[in-house]
């Protein structure tokens, strides 16, 4: 039986594909009838039986255009109750032109709420000029916090030292670094003149320069312009850096031999100063750069470190005036001191003084004669060698 029916499921699924091919054939044969009769051209190299199905690998984009959706903003609501000690008065703020001009904004007006009302700063112009007393105080108050000002003046070798400075101090000093590469002395000292002379003895000036004039043979040039600068601006305090050794170049060549000459000429003749001191630049090779010429990171720290070191010591200095010494028995009457320290006396006293060294003169006895016989001169005549 088993055999039977597997015969005739085979029978059967191959009249099922006979019908299927037939099928088929009958509908291409129908879509070639329609395509050649509705085209200009016979293409009769393609059949059917000839294609193949090519996979579309593009996306599917729809065309459909994302709409954002706008969100309402939310309103806020106040959860807590108004005070009601709250004058009306004090409840608009008028932001002054001054301030906004500063930011660079527009006029804007700030109303504060009480009680669901919106009040008018128009109406509170005693609170605006009240706020702008406390912003003039505050602002007084925080110019006169920076009570000391440095300023740094120099070549290249000073570059980024003020940075250096002013992470060491604290916000009372103002820290300003004019940085001129490559320049001479002269054209360093000329840097932040307008600034300089503005400065008293609470401030202090950091020079560093010279290093070119010695490397063109001209130290004596930049020496007689350093003490110039100072002699000429004695109204503040000066730290002048030493020329740093060069690294670049043997130990034993002449420009580093002038660098040593210049230092030791520049600490002799700053002594004279009571206000200028030489801040010595330490040569160990492993503050400079690779090249050798500059300060790298670390020394430039060391020297910042040393001029906020030397601050106390130049600031607290305190300008001693010409200390008058008086008379030991008490000031003579009649005379009076001058300027220069000299004493004068009046005509009357001088006059007096003038018979008193008279009568003196007179009751003074004339001086005593010796009594003993004295040798007669012999005449080379009577020599008998003559």
């Amino acid at each position: 039986m088993k055999y039977e029916e597997v015969l005739l499921e085979l029978y059967s699924a191959r009249e099922i594909i006979k019908l299927l091919q037939e099928e088929r054939n009958t509908k291409t044969d129908s879509v070639t009838h329609d395509l050649n009769q509705g085209s200009e051209y016979n293409h009769s190299g393609f059949k059917p039986d000839n294609w193949t199905n090519v996979s579309n690998s593009r996306r599917n984009r729809s065309n459909k255009q994302h709409k954002h959706v706008i969100q309402p903003i939310p309103t806020i609501t106040n959860r807590f109750a108004s005070l009601p000690n709250l004058n009306e008065n004090n409840a608009g703020v008028d932001i002054s032109e001054d301030t906004t001009r500063r930011i660079g904004v527009k006029k804007q007006k700030v109303q504060q709420s009480t009680q669901g009302k919106m009040m008018d700063p128009s109406k509170s112009s005693s609170t605006t000029t009240a706020c702008k007393d406390t912003l003039d105080k505050h602002n007084k108050k925080v110019g006169n916090k920076r009570n000391h000002k440095i300023v740094i003046i120099g070549d290249s070798h000073s570059r980024g030292l003020a940075k250096e400075v002013k992470h060491q101090l604290d916000k009372n000093f103002e820290v300003i670094g004019f940085v001129k590469p490559g320049a001479g002395t002269e054209k360093i000292v000329k840097s932040g003149m307008s600034d300089i002379a503005k400065l008293t003895k609470s401030d202090v000036v950091v020079f560093c320069g010279g290093s070119y004039e010695v490397n063109k043979n001209m130290a004596k040039i930049a020496l007689n312009q350093i003490i110039s600068f100072v002699e000429t601006n004695n109204h503040t305090n000066f730290i002048i850096l030493s020329a740093p050794h060069r690294h670049d170049l043997v130990d034993f060549s002449c420009v580093n031999n002038e660098i040593k000459s210049f230092n030791r000429k520049l600490k002799k003749q700053v002594k004279i100063s009571k206000y200028t001191m030489v801040l010595e630049i330490n040569p160990t090779r492993e503050l400079f750069t690779k090249h050798g010429l500059h300060l790298n990171g670390k020394g430039k720290e060391m020297i910042a470190k040393q001029i906020v070191a030397q601050l106390p010591n130049i600031l607290g200095k305190k300008d001693d005036g010409v200390i008058s010494l008086g008379w030991k028995n008490g000031q003579i009457k009649g005379e009076s001191i001058d300027a220069l320290g000299n004493r004068t006396q009046s005509p009357e006293k001088r006059n007096s003084n003038f018979i008193h060294e008279e009568t003196i003169i007179s009751e003074v006895t004339p001086p005593r004669t010796s009594n003993r016989r004295k040798k007669v001169p012999v005449i080379r005549n009577n020599d008998f060698l003559w």
